[in-house]
């Protein structure tokens, strides 16, 4: 099929037919090539009880990379499809007026690192994926090339029920593309790719979306997308006129222009590669943040701010990691510096993370109040020169008013250690009570 006539032609054919060409040329390639490569793969198809029939079914790249479990579910009229066993809308199908039996398979990978341990799983998953390119054609895991399915428009063709793993689709336009079922682009490369119209349901999962440094990666225009799951390295994403919508995006960096577009009930998850700094993960829930925020969505541009100073957070504990990245071999003096700054920074960001969530989660304020007074109580209880000292109502009560600085004056501390604590009891009840209301006041601040 190396024209690109063909191409057309094999987009032409119905899912069945298609599927079955690919059953009969590529996936054999595929499946000799992959069950030489993994190591345990024949174990793991007897302990699973996985066949090569079964892979070729549904999709190779299914029964080796899903998070969970598989489900095969029997249907009376003949049929089977293939769902995430813990997805939670296919429970209808376990009705026996819908199916009548289920299979369930563990996936290679997950099969892996429950039987092999985390270090053979991370050594193997690193090294089973797109490596490079052999005279302009992707070659995966430098061992066999991807099936090139890739042209310069694809226009009104179905796609529903397609098997879309181990594929090329660099630089292809798909316009007004018919869809209704979820299409799983896994263990393929997608670079360049444009899509005109509504499309929905589509995943990738170990799939090269693109190299940062290229320009509109993924370019949707005037349309409706939805229902999407994307997981890949580096995400540049362009949408014109569209709305992008209920859908998954993880990776490692993120860049993205909307023009006159939506983006909601999208969830973006930061993906940590070996040798990125913690930085990074600052920077991907900014720029999140900020998607958000462009969009008068208060909410969830709330929710990445939260995320983005949790981040910086845990940067700034761990000042080693990022300072060999930054300086290399950095002067005593620069180290120093660096790693106090980042303490100091720690101090600071942990106390708002405790009392107030950065702002995002003021009922903290309220439950540190709280342990600021019962604390403040009981060392008026127990202390011997305390006035209210074994009287654990009054010094309840001397704890509460100190807090809140209403100071009736009826109890008051003789002892100076005691007006000193009396005093700093309530120089930090009024801190509390002030990020307590800041922080719902804020609610409606510009991120």
């Amino acid at each position: 099929m190396g024209t690109d006539f063909d191409k057309r032609k094999l987009w032409a054919l119905p899912a069945e037919r298609f599927n079955d060409w690919r059953r009969k040329n590529d996936y054999p390639v595929i499946y000799e090539r992959i069950s030489k490569f993994l190591p345990f793969f024949q174990e793991w198809q007897k302990d699973a009880g996985v066949t090569q029939e079964l892979m070729f079914e549904f999709g190779i790249g299914r029964f080796l990379g899903s998070e969970d479990r598989l489900s095969v579910f029997h249907y009376h009229g003949g049929t089977r499809r293939a769902f995430l066993t813990d997805d939670s809308t296919i429970l209808h199908l376990r009705d026996p007026r819908n199916t009548y039996k289920e299979d369930t398979y563990l996936p290679y990978f997950k099969w892996l690192r429950m039987e092999k341990g985390e270090e053979r799983f991370e050594k193997v998953s690193r090294e089973f994926r797109l490596k490079h390119y052999r005279g302009g054609k992707p070659v995966f895991n430098g061992d066999f090339f991807l099936l090139d399915l890739s042209v310069p428009e694809l226009k009104g063709v179905s796609i529903s029920d397609k098997l879309l793993d181990f594929v090329c689709l660099d630089e292809t336009h798909f316009d007004s593309i018919h869809n209704n079922t979820r299409i799983y682009i896994w263990y393929s490369t997608a670079k360049k790719i444009k899509v005109t119209g509504d499309l929905w349901y589509l995943s990738f999962y170990e799939t090269q979306i693109g190299d940062f440094d290229v320009n509109n990666t993924l370019v949707l225009n005037n349309g409706v997308f939805g229902g999407w799951e994307i997981d890949c390295d580096f995400l540049r994403l362009t949408i014109a006129r569209g709305v992008f919508r209920d859908s998954k995006i993880r990776c490692s960096k993120l860049d993205y222009n909307l023009e006159l577009s939506e983006v909601s009930d999208v969830i973006f998850s930061y993906v940590c590669l070996p040798g990125h700094s913690r930085w990074d993960e600052v920077g991907f829930n900014r720029k999140v943040k900020l998607l958000f925020s462009a969009q008068g969505d208060h909410f969830n541009a709330g929710q990445y701010f939260y995320k983005e100073k949790v981040s910086q957070l845990k940067a700034h504990a761990s000042p080693w990691h990022d300072l060999k990245l930054k300086y290399g071999r950095p002067r005593w003096s620069e180290a120093l510096s660096y790693v106090l700054k980042s303490y100091f920074a720690l101090v600071y960001e942990f106390f708002a993370f405790v009392t107030w969530g950065f702002g995002e989660r003021p009922g903290r304020s309220l439950l540190a109040s709280i342990a600021v007074i019962l604390v403040c109580a009981m060392t008026f209880y127990y202390g011997a020169d305390s006035v209210t000292s074994r009287k654990f109502a009054d010094s309840l009560y001397f704890s509460m008013v100190t807090f809140v600085t209403l100071g009736y004056g009826d109890i008051s501390q003789k002892v100076a250690i005691y007006k000193i604590f009396s005093a700093a009891e309530a120089f930090l009840g009024m801190v509390l009570m002030g990020l307590f209301l800041a922080g719902y006041a804020s609610k409606s601040k510009q991120y």
